[in-house]
């Protein structure tokens, strides 16, 4: 008979010691004031088990944190999980809170997702440690979660690398703020693939000859698999096309900003002046007004807040990264690849199609998009009628990020063939993440082996 409280806490040997001993001990009904001394004994025992199985098996938890106690993550299916609420605040100028998980036993190559269940404040970070190699951990900005007071989920799968023997997981506060965290979770899982291969078809700048000469092409892509033809996420620089649309003729106008909005297409942000986030701000002052900047601007011309954003030159880094996380669900660089899955929302990859790229090149990478269940982000800039006219204007140097229509043609051709489903925004993209839809990103499954 173990003592109530007490049961969940024993090992499974003193549990087995404890029925084959204690039970039919206690059952022979002895006197009443030795069972209180038995009882007496029984509490100490369990005061004794509890306090060494603890002791053992001790999170990593500063001490002025609300921690839980964690069992060890033993078989390949077992879930680490928790009832509790973990609470942290940081003040403006202390030092980040942070709760971090026990160590648990992995080996290369496996694939495991994190889940949990958050309110904070502000931004926060997770974060996986690895063991038994120098290895750097994985940092994942993780956005607050809004005033509604409502619980938000947040998940993040990722692999095993090279080296790595064991792992632990932090929720961490990263500056002044609030974090509350319920039923953090880790379990392993088959692989961190999409359930199908996925093409955005994406515009950076917001150039008026995209509008113009590439959108008429991809709106007309009908078919069988693709009724109302295919649909772009257009980048745009909001002080060229929203706030002083006069000086700045070549990009979109806040009227082609609208319909495009109306047709169908994901309006992002590409920051309020395209100035390099990494080197061209001055201060934290002037990386705000980039980037929430932007973001109200889109409010103000009553346009659905956008949900990412392309850096522009592909530059960020950590602090870009964080204070994006403050507004957006996602941000895409230049580095080339395709995203999977378990790929860092804040640093998506792209593949460029420029003056010399060949349709050849692009029906590549699809393929293989589709081949691994990929998700292949298009970048595009402006696009001219011919390739000879795409040049810089005032001069006759060639514009090296131009394409010509005939390419975007033979895109269209090529996508509107794909099976349903297979080209979608950005927006909707990052819709079906957060709305948990399930019809792109993989609900996770444990595995026994």
């Amino acid at each position: 008979m173990i003592t109530p409280g007490c049961e969940a806490r024993l090992p499974l040997p003193m549990r087995l010691l404890d029925s084959l001993f204690w039970e039919p001990f206690v059952n022979i009904r002895l006197a009443s004031d030795f069972r209180a001394i038995s009882a007496k004994l029984a509490l100490r025992l369990c005061a004794i088990i509890v306090l060494g199985w603890t002791s053992a098996h001790a999170s990593t938890c500063p001490l002025n944190q609300d921690c839980f106690s964690k069992a060890q993550l033993e078989g390949a299916s077992e879930k680490l999980s928790t009832e509790s609420v973990s609470r942290q605040t940081v003040n403006a100028g202390a030092k980040a809170a942070m709760w971090l998980s026990p160590k648990i036993r992995v080996r290369e190559g496996q694939y495991f997702r994190f889940e949990n269940l958050y309110k904070s404040d502000a931004v926060s970070e997770l974060q996986v440690h690895f063991g038994g190699a120098e290895l750097p951990p994985i940092k994942v900005l993780v956005p607050p979660s809004g005033n509604s007071g409502d619980w938000q989920g947040f998940s993040y799968t990722f692999s095993i690398p090279s080296g790595a023997n064991e792992l632990s997981v932090g929720h961490v506060l990263t500056g002044p703020g609030e974090l509350l965290t319920e039923r953090p979770s880790i379990r392993r899982i088959l692989g961190p693939e999409f359930t199908r291969g996925i093409v955005s078809i994406t515009f950076d700048d917001g150039w008026k000859s995209a509008f113009r000469n590439a959108i008429p092409i991809l709106e007309a892509a009908v078919s069988d698999t693709h009724p109302n033809g295919l649909r772009t996420t257009q980048y745009i620089i909001t002080k060229g096309s929203l706030l002083q649309p006069e000086k700045y003729r070549r990009y979109l106008t806040p009227k082609d900003v609208l319909l495009l909005h109306k047709n169908g297409h994901d309006i992002a942000s590409h920051t309020r002046s395209h100035a390099d986030l990494v080197h061209g701000i001055g201060d934290e002052e002037g990386l705000e007004a980039e980037i929430s900047g932007s973001y109200e601007d889109f409010l103000r011309y009553q346009l659905p807040a956008p949900l990412s954003i392309a850096y522009p030159y592909g530059r960020h880094d950590d602090e870009v990264m964080r204070a994006v996380a403050s507004r957006y669900f996602a941000g895409r660089g230049v580095k080339r690849g395709l995203n999977f899955a378990d790929s860092n929302p804040y640093s998506l990859r792209t593949q460029l199609i420029q003056r010399h790229t060949t349709i050849g090149e692009i029906i590549d990478w699809i393929d293989e998009a589709l081949a691994n269940k990929a998700w292949l982000i298009l970048s595009l800039h402006s696009v001219e009628p011919t390739i000879a006219e795409c040049v810089h204007p005032g001069s006759n140097e060639a514009d090296e990020e131009c394409t010509d229509a005939a390419t975007v043609k033979a895109l269209a051709d090529y996508l509107k063939n794909t099976p349903t489903g297979t080209v979608m925004t950005v927006r909707d993209m990052l819709n079906d993440k957060l709305e948990g839809k399930g019809e792109v990103w993989p609900l996770t499954q444990s595995t026994s082996n």
